[in-house]
């Protein structure tokens, strides 16, 4: 949508109004989620041509601001409905964990997804500059150099492991990055199917991973 509106308009970068409490919204519901370090960093205040100018501002300021300016913003009603988890996070459970502490928890929050943040670029910087070593383009997806995805640590093998398969528009999986990585250490000649269609192999050198039965290398 972004991409869209941003070459639609002519403009190149495109500002949203997500909020800190937004921001908070978005760390509770990746932990409820289950997801990983890159979800737990919560909004990017600058991704591509996206930026958040609001991204450290409450939501009750805006309002007030709003309302000092007697601005009437758009209000979507299905923002009421708390079958949706965001709905239910915003107006149930957010409410619920900070009567039950006595304390504001939504900076707390986006503070940490802060500091997560930090550290998940820094591992992303650290996956790339592993793949281009580990990594050869292949006719039908990658081959992984078996040793030395064995050599880098087991988070930064793993994040290898799952960038290429989204290259590969396959949605990763725990279980799937965990077979490859049990391929790579493993004996030459087995083959695992994996989750959206994806196939890993090992033959004497590489794990190949693609979308169709991959050639022997041996």
């Amino acid at each position: 949508y972004s991409a869209e509106v941003r070459r639609e308009t002519g403009a190149e970068r495109l500002a949203e109004g997500h909020t800190l409490d937004d921001q908070a919204e978005t760390v509770l519901i990746a932990l409820i989620r289950g997801g990983g370090i890159d979800a737990l960093g919560g909004i990017e205040p600058t991704l591509g041509g996206e930026v958040q100018p609001l991204i450290d501002v409450r939501r009750s300021e805006v309002e007030a601001f709003c309302g000092a300016l007697r601005l009437r913003p758009r209000r979507d009603p299905t923002n009421q409905d708390t079958r949706l988890l965001r709905n239910a996070v915003r107006l149930k459970v957010l409410p619920a964990i900070e009567r039950s502490v006595g304390r504001d928890v939504r900076a707390t929050l986006a503070r940490t997804a802060d500091t997560i943040r930090q550290d998940e670029h820094f591992l992303k910087r650290q996956a790339f500059e592993a793949a281009e070593q580990l990594v050869e383009e292949q006719p039908d997806g990658f081959g992984i150099d078996a040793v030395g995805l064995l050599t880098v640590p087991r988070p930064i093998a793993a994040r290898v492991v799952r960038d290429l398969m989204y290259r590969l528009e396959a949605a990763p999986t725990q279980e799937s990055i965990e077979a490859v990585l049990d391929l790579a250490a493993g004996r030459p000649g087995r083959r695992r199917d994996l989750a959206a269609g994806l196939v890993a192999s090992r033959d004497s050198g590489y794990v190949s991973l693609s979308r169709t039965s991959p050639e022997s290398r041996v």
